[in-house]
């Protein structure tokens, strides 16, 4: 397991709690597609992303993405947080609503 670099300057914190478009059940059962998730601010999660520690979800199914959660979720990534709960954990690709 890698351990977290603690050699960066604190993350400042996200401002604001995401928007809910759908439930998370509603989400869950839409169809979905992977896009690059550098560039998927303004689209809706089709799944959870967590880092750990704490491993609480960032952002969760039916949520929508902006450049400020996804810029936030690369520089947790970037001081090597374990990511938790998308099907590609490197965070090249993100699953959205179509």
């Amino acid at each position: 397991m890698r351990k977290p670099r603690r050699d960066l300057p604190p993350v400042p914190p996200v401002l604001s709690i995401p928007e809910q478009v759908l439930t998370p059940r509603e989400a869950f059962f839409a169809p979905k597609e992977r896009v690059s998730f550098r560039e998927a601010a303004g689209r809706v999660a089709g799944e959870t992303l967590s880092f750990y520690p704490p491993g609480i979800p960032l952002i969760m199914p039916g949520e929508r993405l902006t450049k400020e959660l996804i810029a936030f979720s690369l520089q947790l990534q970037e001081k090597r947080l374990q990511v938790s709960g998308p099907r590609d954990p490197s965070l090249q690709t993100f699953e959205v609503l179509v």
